[in-house]
């Protein structure tokens, strides 16, 4: 026999009542039976639990789920008023659960996606802060006196010592560049020179005694270096 569930389901109704039938068979949580949200204060906690178990206190509640909802509301306080415990039962739940749904003719089959609880913005509101003063008026970089740099700062300086660094490159290869250009043009005027020299010598002196004067530069030049060798 096909449940009213699975046959509004089946129907592929809106998703609505997707969202109506997923929450009614999720089950309350320690916040839930306590009215909280889950972002609440440990005062919060302590002062839901004491207006509920009034409410429902078996003695002045004589409704016949008075007892067990009076149990409930002292089993979410112990647990939610302990950090510790607070803390694991907060890792064992999925917030924001996505739910996907299948049907295999009458069957209707719920399978539930993890989030990571890192990424759950209620468990760093209900970390310890016992010690949050202490940690407040310690310096942030273990230098007293040293004030904490906002990362606003910190990202103008990198890129400005980023800039200052690039720029000194782009200068180094410049004068780089610069220098080798007016070193290759002294060495070009050098043999320029050098030429116009032997030139004016080979006008004045006539080739054969120009080449006989090359020959004993050269022969002069060899005898230094072999001296050099010895």
């Amino acid at each position: 026999m096909y449940s009213f569930s699975s046959i509004i389901l089946k129907q592929k109704t809106s998703p609505i009542l997707h969202i109506i039938y997923n929450l009614s068979n999720c089950p309350k949580t320690h916040y839930d039976v306590l009215n909280l949200p889950r972002t609440c204060t440990s005062k919060e906690i302590k002062e839901s639990f004491i207006k509920l178990s009034k409410e429902h206190h078996p003695d002045i509640n004589k409704h016949r789920d008075a007892h067990s909802k009076f149990l409930s509301i002292n089993e979410s306080y112990k647990v939610l008023s302990n950090v510790e415990s607070r803390r694991n039962y907060d890792l064992g739940l999925i917030p924001n659960r996505t739910t996907e749904v299948y049907q295999y003719g009458p069957q209707v089959y719920n399978r539930g996606k993890e989030n990571n609880q890192w990424t759950d913005r209620t468990f760093y509101a209900n970390r310890d802060r016992s010690k949050d003063d202490m940690y407040m008026q310690k310096p942030y970089y273990g230098i007293k006196g040293q004030e904490r740099v906002s990362n606003f700062k910190v990202v103008v300086i990198c890129l400005t010592l980023a800039s200052f660094v690039v720029g000194l490159q782009f200068l180094a290869i410049a004068k780089s560049a610069t220098f080798q250009r007016e070193e290759l043009q002294r060495k070009s005027q050098e043999a320029q020179d050098s030429l116009n020299s032997l030139k004016r010598k080979v006008e004045i002196n006539g080739n054969q005694l120009q080449i006989e004067l090359l020959n004993l530069k050269f022969a002069e030049q060899e005898r230094q270096s072999g001296r050099k060798n010895l």
